[in-house]
This record gives C-alpha cells, structure tokens and sequence, in this order.
C-alpha cells in the first residue's frame, strides 16, 4: 500500500484552507462530499478515491473514464454531494438517492480544460465565482465540485471560488500580511 504524501501547508495557506472550509459549511449547511463510493461498471469493485486518481490517464485531458486497477475495464467513477442548503440542486433521484447530487470525477486534465473553457467564455472568470454557478447546470455542478475535491485533496484553498457570494474581498492574506515562513515558499 502507498503511503499518503507528506505535504508542507504554510500558515497562511493553513488560514485560506480553514476559511474555505468555513465559508463551504456556511453556504452548503451540513454539507457531505462521498468520494468512496465509487464502482466499477464491469467487476462491481469499489474503488477508493485513491483507485479513481490512479486511474486516469495521466495528460489526456479528452478521457473522462477511468481504468479499475482490478479488472482493467474503463468506466466513468463519481462521487456524491449532500447539503442542507435550500434550494440544492440534486440528482432527481428518490430512495436512498434523495438529497444527492452525483457528480462524474474529473481527472486534473479534464477539470483544467473545462475550467478554461469556462474562463475563455464572455462572461470569464465572473462565471466561475457566480453564487449560481454549481445550480445553472449538472455540467457546471459537476465542475464546481470536482474543483473544490480536488483543491481539498491537494491541500489548496477554496475560498476564492466563493468570491462571488460574499460583499467584501475573501482573497486574502495580501502580500503585506504573509509571515516570514511564507516567503520561504514564494507565497
């Protein structure tokens, strides 16, 4: 088994991280982000996160599937989000479905390639930080979701793509508010 990789999170990236997760249970109350709960479509395997992110196809930014390390088959993973926020946009399923939105896992070359897609429309970056953006569509949902797993995987702020829903600047440290140890890290 591999060993989890030891990151090195600055103070103040430290500081961004717990505002993002702060201002994400602000805005999703009693939000639940399942990234275990994947299956393979051909040998019914469950697939840890780890097992999704192994099988992307490293650069191709055109595969949305995945390859099970089990059985070799290629399949589309995805994950499940669940608020309390009104209003949320779910799947339309009933049962033990209900509440959930079920988002297709995007490989970091696929969730580049869509966010750019996104910045290089009219509306650029201002979409993107829109309060609606994760309710305009399944497409966008899916987008700012997979943004805001993957930014958490790396150990990434989030806070920037909640801009838009709040009055007052969220980026933040400035750069006259970094502590020496940042600079250490080119923050």
């Amino acid at each position: 088994k591999k060993e989890p990789k030891q990151t090195h999170v600055s103070a103040s990236i430290a500081r961004q991280n717990d505002l993002g997760s702060s201002l994400l249970e602000l805005l999703y109350p009693a939000l639940h982000i399942d990234t275990e709960l994947a299956i393979c479509n051909i040998c019914t395997h469950k697939l840890s996160h780890a097992d999704v992110c192994e099988g992307w196809s490293a650069g191709d930014a055109h595969d949305y599937c995945i390859t099970c390390k089990y059985c070799k088959g290629k399949g589309v993973a995805r994950f499940a989000v669940s608020t309390e926020k009104e209003g949320f946009q779910d799947s339309g399923m009933d049962g033990e479905h209900k509440g959930k939105l079920y988002c297709e896992f995007l490989s970091p070359w696929v969730l580049r390639k869509e966010v750019m897609s996104i910045l290089n429309d009219d509306e650029g970056v201002s979409a993107l930080l829109d309060p609606d953006f994760p309710s305009l569509s399944k497409e966008k949902a899916t987008i700012f979701w997979n943004l805001i797993v993957s930014l958490k995987r790396e150990e990434l702020p989030t806070a920037f793509l909640f801009q838009g829903s709040f009055g007052n600047s969220l980026i933040t440290p400035t750069p006259d508010s970094l502590d020496e140890n940042d600079a250490n890290y080119g923050l």
